[in-house]
């Protein structure tokens, strides 16, 4: 175990950090997700459909507007936000208390599934959110040492702006530091406040200018995701359950254990510093739980909170005697590494959980890590196909996923035009970007692809086309197994 007051440990930390993501950013083939905001650096806005324009800045800045256009490089921006956030959590761990606080933080970070694989290799919007909400965080806590500094009131506006531009659950971040500066803080610098808030809503400008011109879709979209008429306690278990994973289970319940002691008054975690951070984290975890219980909801939601949840984590851990303290931090280690080895080999070699269905209409179905392997294997056959049939210039498809993924693994690469015909909950962005794609034409022919661990039927496309031909049957095979089927059908003679 590292010893903390050793002044390499960070720098061992961070090295270890960036060497495990930046493997695994090369090595995985893009996630549904992932591929899917490839398109927001394609095909840059205002705003999107789904969230704000970040994810897509981000992606189009490391990857210099997709010059280098692999997954290493689309994730790249992903593998450094991720790494400054662990060092942003040991400066925020210095600041509350001491170094050690800071190096127990960081590696809580380290090893938390959200923070290090969500946040920081896979390129999300929560890649940006993380990063600037943590950012805020530090100001936050350095305007409470220094209430007279400008230059962090201007800093932490900013923070907030860009927070936003990343997602729209920054709206708690930025209603939190506000409440806590309003209710909570006594001394306050109010110049420094106005600015703070002046810079804050110019990051929902961009949001509002593009939702004002495309009749408020995007609010619109998520009002739908949240509310319900009858409760679900089997969705709010899922959701806590699926926080236990996101976040290692020993550090979830740290985090419980550290909030108990501190509202105990038993937790030496300064007092400013520690309703600064709930102010900003409780509200988002309530919000999401009290959602939880009526609709589906996503463990990563509120990720973003836990970023402040996890210093009472650490101050709960500092507080233990040494041995017990090392104890604990090599057994969360060792669950994240553990973790990560168990995500990469049922990746690529379909174990521990292998499904028995062998249905060429269903093999794969509700295995999530196919998402992530077999795109490549595809294209190669998918090839063969395109030099028989090469007059074909389009790609059909009714839904985002697996569109995206036939987008970035077939289409783009192959010079064809991919389409997606449906409703807006279907298509997303694709309404916006199918009117910057070549349509297809009256008589002309089109690939439709589907798969078996995500059937949909062609039967859609009959009214539109003259024919719609089986074409090839190709196998995705992982481990000397066949995992999945792909689908290709040959849709003939669009009619008028």
């Amino acid at each position: 175990m590292l010893k903390l007051k050793k002044p390499y440990d960070l720098v061992l930390l961070l090295t270890i950090s960036v060497v495990i993501r930046a493997f695994l950013a090369f090595k995985l083939e893009l996630g549904n997700d992932e591929v899917y905001y490839w398109l927001y650096a394609k095909y840059p806005d205002w705003s999107h459909f789904d969230h704000p324009p970040m994810v897509g800045f981000i992606i189009q800045i490391f990857n210099l507007n997709l010059f280098f256009d692999s997954e290493f490089a689309l994730r790249l921006g992903a593998i450094i936000l991720g790494t400054t956030n662990l060092w942003l959590a040991f400066k925020i761990g210095c600041i509350i208390k001491d170094r050690q606080l800071g190096i127990i933080s960081s590696l809580l970070f380290f090893s938390s599934f959200y923070v290090s694989i969500i946040s920081g290799m896979m390129i999300l919007p929560d890649t940006p959110l993380t990063f600037f909400w943590l950012c805020s965080l530090y100001f936050l806590l350095k305007i409470i040492k220094d209430p007279d500094s400008i230059y962090n009131w201007f800093i932490i506006g900013i923070c907030i702006a860009l927070a936003i531009l990343s997602k729209y659950s920054a709206i708690y971040l930025w209603g939190g530091i506000f409440i806590f500066f309003t209710v909570f803080r006594q001394k306050l610098s109010l110049k420094g406040f106005v600015l703070m808030n002046i810079c804050a809503i110019i990051g929902l400008i961009p949001i509002l200018v593009w939702n004002i011109q495309n009749d408020w879709v995007s609010f619109g979209f998520h009002s739908t995701r949240v509310g319900g008429d009858s409760i679900s306690l089997l969705y709010f278990l899922r959701e806590v359950g699926g926080e236990l994973i996101y976040h290692n289970l020993i550090i979830y319940f740290l985090i419980y254990l550290g909030l108990v002691k501190a509202f105990k008054g038993k937790l030496n975690f300064p007092k400013e510093y520690r309703s600064a951070i709930l102010f900003i984290s409780i509200p988002l975890v309530l919000s999401i739980w009290i959602a939880s219980l009526f609709k589906p909801t996503l463990p990563h939601w509120n990720g973003p909170a836990f970023l402040g949840l996890l210093f009472f984590a650490a101050f709960y851990l500092y507080d233990l005697r040494d041995k017990v303290r090392k104890t604990l931090m090599l057994s969360i280690a060792c669950i994240m590494l553990l973790g990560l080895g168990a995500g990469y080999y049922q990746i690529f070699y379909g174990k521990p959980v292998v499904l028995e269905n062998t249905s060429t209409k269903t093999l794969g179905r509700g295995d999530v890590s196919l998402d992530m392997y077999g795109w490549k294997q595809l294209k190669t056959s998918f090839v063969e196909v395109l030099d028989t049939y090469n007059n074909t210039k389009h790609i059909l498809c009714d839904n985002w996923f697996p569109a995206a993924h036939l987008d970035y693994y077939l289409a783009d690469p192959l010079g064809l035009e991919l389409i997606v015909y449906g409703g807006l909950d279907k298509i997303h962005k694709y309404k916006w970007i199918n009117s910057e794609r070549r349509q297809i034409n009256s008589g002309e022919n089109a690939f439709y692809i589907t798969f078996t661990n995500e059937y949909r039927s062609p039967e859609p496309f009959n009214d539109l086309f003259e024919e719609v031909e089986p074409l090839e049957t190709i196998p995705i095979v992982r481990n000397d197994r066949i995992v999945k089927f792909a689908h290709i059908y040959h849709l003939k003679n669009l009619r008028k």
